[in-house]
């Protein structure tokens, strides 16, 4: 039941990130000290950066339904380390010129970007319930 639930959270995360407001995302001192800079107002080739969360929720549901009938945990494990990592690596390769931890936490707390919030709260509750899972008797 556990997995179940762990899997629902993966997949809500996944619905915030896709309908993620991209006028939302924002960093802080980019060009200039003390100014907040939105990410998809800026010209030329970064704007795309904002596209990496459409990307992480498309991979997000992928992983989810592979995790859904999964009911072995050593292999869970070894999908979920996976998921994880694919996640990483998308949020440092894409994000091109911009540190994704500072991206994430001026976006929820200097832009409101709630959806971002939700989002990494179901991220959160998805591998805490994944770990309890997996070491669980």
């Amino acid at each position: 039941m556990i997995r179940y639930i762990a899997v629902f959270c993966l997949v809500l995360s996944a619905i915030f990130c896709f309908f993620m407001d991209f006028d939302k995302i924002c960093t802080y001192g980019l060009f200039a000290k003390n100014e907040l800079t939105v990410i998809f107002q800026i010209d030329g080739t970064i704007n795309e950066d904002v596209i990496v969360f459409t990307v992480i929720s498309i991979v997000s549901i992928i992983f989810s339904i592979f995790l859904a009938f999964i009911s072995n945990k050593v292999f869970y494990g070894i999908m979920v380390f996976f998921f994880l990592m694919l996640e990483l690596f998308l949020l440092n390769k894409m994000l091109t010129i911009f540190d994704y931890q500072e991206v994430i936490s001026t976006s929820i707390m200097m832009c409101d970007n709630y959806l971002m919030l939700l989002w990494l709260i179901f991220q959160m509750l998805f591998l805490t319930l994944s770990l309890v899972y997996i070491f669980r008797k």
